[in-house]
């Protein structure tokens, strides 16, 4: 129930191996992704239309395509510690997750 995004941090999403992804599929116009490197706002994550990572990893929808536009991504600095995205819905509820960046 307050599963609404999955992240992917650095190098694992084969067509942005230098950003973090968030593949936010509840995502509209009213909404917004933002980020933050070591506790600091650095504004909303930029839209991009690509093939989700975790549909391509699925055995049985191998070679085919399937793109969509509710992906975001953010480069962090490579001296940063922790990656925090904030999903907000139309509604105003806020959907969080966290990478630590020195695993």
């Amino acid at each position: 129930e307050d599963y609404r995004f999955r992240l992917y941090p650095v190098g694992s999403f084969r067509t942005q191996k230098a950003y973090i992804v968030a593949n936010a599929w509840e995502y509209d116009d009213k909404c917004r992704v933002e980020w933050y490197q070591d506790g600091k706002l650095m504004g909303k994550m930029e839209q991009i239309t690509d093939q989700d990572e975790e549909f391509l990893r699925i055995d049985k929808y191998s070679g085919v395509t399937c793109h969509t536009s509710h992906l975001f991504r953010a480069k962090p600095s490579p001296a940063a510690k922790v990656i925090r995205v904030v999903f907000v819905n139309r509604f105003g509820d806020k959907f969080f997750d966290t990478i630590d960046m020195s695993k």
